[in-house]
């Protein structure tokens, strides 16, 4: 069937559709009404228009009320729910998603299945439970000791010498010679590069140790090498904006000297409920500082989240646009059920005046994340409020929401579907063994997590004779 024309209506059985706009195109094969109580949404459709670009309309149609999110009991309940709902065009009623979200929904079924499952995963009681006995006793070992725990130290060290070996050695081996570690503490991330680039000198920043989470634990042999600075980089970065003045960190006695490699890692560790500008603020702040001290061909490392956002799709195009490679990397355990990761950000090729302008509209983002943060309050129940609005952040590579969509889409699927796919099999993981040690039973493992992700390959494996719930992928949805 071919839809078309505008305000034409269509019926099709028992689902009735208003075409607003739209160009002339097969009608999506993913669109099925569900005979359960039907209440009317808006769907946002992407839509392929002579395979050269995305067009973007909406209709207005009755679907499916989805229920309230379930209670499961069992990893297989988990899959079966997801299974079950992958192929919905929009899940409002499980998952709440801005406009520029939503664009990213209609793309991936990785993405799709990733936020079923957390939706399924934070609401559950069991996972709720564990999660705050584990978050008493970590907090409970901190608060009750002034030793260290080597146990973080080598977590991180282990995380980067994933990164590096990831990319080929390129931190490791002597190919470092001046590197600056933003959010430095427990100091895995600066060790690493001490004990493997011989000659190194290097610079932390971080909170005093009696405001950091993990206190710093360098080996005391190369203190020569690593000089510490303790800050909040918030803070530095915030008077230095209001100020009008430099953000270079001096190497050691050379201020004149920039670093070859900057890690940006500083980020919330057990703090409870953090406000939305809080987090944006904290990246871009270590961003002004990676562009402010970064020399001509270098790298940075930097710790964001995975979720498609406008302003961390805007990060990643700046981040495009000033170096000659970015890459992203799950670092093993330490961020496997996190919505987070590393990029990789390598060959540092801005000019001095790009570097100018993209320093202006930083401090642009960042003034207005103050003016938030100023006139922002938190309830009795521990909640943040305020009347800023992430969407009303000023956007750093000079484009608009649209334009950023288009120039990045594709490059931030390619860097953050795998990473999504490897999120979903280490909460399906632990989600088992929760609801395992609950309710009893044997953790189920999935026959394959691999999930093609083009539109074609979906429609390919679903007509298959094994398809329908076999392999572990999703069935037809229901007709």
């Amino acid at each position: 069937m071919l839809i078309g024309s505008r305000s034409q209506n269509v019926d099709s059985g028992t689902m009735r559709i208003t075409v607003l706009e739209a160009p002339v195109l097969p009608f999506p094969r993913g669109l099925r009404p569900q005979r359960h109580t039907v209440a009317k949404c808006v769907l946002f459709i992407r839509a392929r228009y002579e395979d050269a670009f995305w067009k973007s309309f909406s209709l207005t149609m009755t679907m499916a009320q989805l229920p309230a999110i379930p209670s499961l009991t069992s990893v297989t309940q988990v899959d079966e729910y997801v299974d079950n709902h992958s192929f919905e065009l929009r899940h409002d009623a499980v998952v709440k998603l801005n406009s520029f979200e939503v664009d990213f929904w209609d793309m991936t079924i990785s993405l799709r299945r990733l936020l079923l499952l957390k939706a399924l995963y934070r609401s559950n009681p069991a996972v709720d439970e564990r999660f705050h006995e584990r978050r008493d006793i970590h907090l409970h070992a901190i608060e009750s000791t002034d030793e260290p725990s080597p146990m973080h130290l080598y977590a991180f060290a282990k995380a980067f010498s994933l990164i590096n070996r990831a990319n080929n050695g390129c931190f490791g081996g002597g190919k470092v010679h001046r590197f600056l570690d933003l959010g430095c503490s427990p100091g895995g991330f600066s060790s690493y590069l001490l004990r493997h680039n011989r000659g190194v000198q290097g610079v932390g920043i971080d909170l005093p140790n009696e405001e950091a989470k993990f206190p710093l634990q360098i080996d005391p042999t190369f203190r020569e090498s690593y000089r510490m600075r303790y800050d909040d980089i918030m803070a530095f970065v915030s008077r230095s904006v209001n100020a009008g003045t430099p953000l270079v960190i001096p190497n050691h006695d050379d201020p004149s000297t920039h670093y070859d490699l900057v890690i940006a890692g500083a980020f919330p560790v057990l703090q409870g409920p953090i406000p939305w500008w809080h987090r944006i603020q904290l990246v871009l702040s270590q961003i002004l500082i990676v562009f402010a001290n970064i020399e001509t061909g270098g790298s940075a490392v930097i710790a964001i989240t995975t979720k498609a956002f406008l302003w961390i799709v805007d990060v990643i195009g700046l981040l495009r646009q000033s170096f000659a490679a970015v890459t992203a990397h799950k670092t093993g355990k330490l961020h496997a059920v996190r919505t987070s990761c590393y990029l990789v950000c390598r060959g540092f090729r801005a000019t001095p005046e790009e570097v100018d302008r993209f320093t202006g509209r930083l401090h642009s983002a960042l003034r207005y994340l103050m003016e938030v943060s100023d006139g922002s309050s938190i309830d009795n129940n521990g909640r943040w409020h305020s009347d800023g609005n992430p969407e009303e952040l000023p956007l750093i590579t000079g484009e608009s929401a649209a334009e950023i969509f288009n120039a990045q889409h594709q490059h931030v699927l390619g860097l953050f579907e795998p990473l999504w796919d490897y999120q979903y099999a280490a909460i399906r993981a632990d989600f088992a063994q929760v609801l395992v040690g609950k309710y009893g039973g044997v953790i189920a493992m999935p026959i394959t997590q691999i999930y093609p992700k083009s539109w074609r390959s979906q429609q390919h494996l679903r007509s298959l004779p094994f398809a329908n719930g076999v392999l572990g992928y999703p069935r037809q949805p229901p007709m």
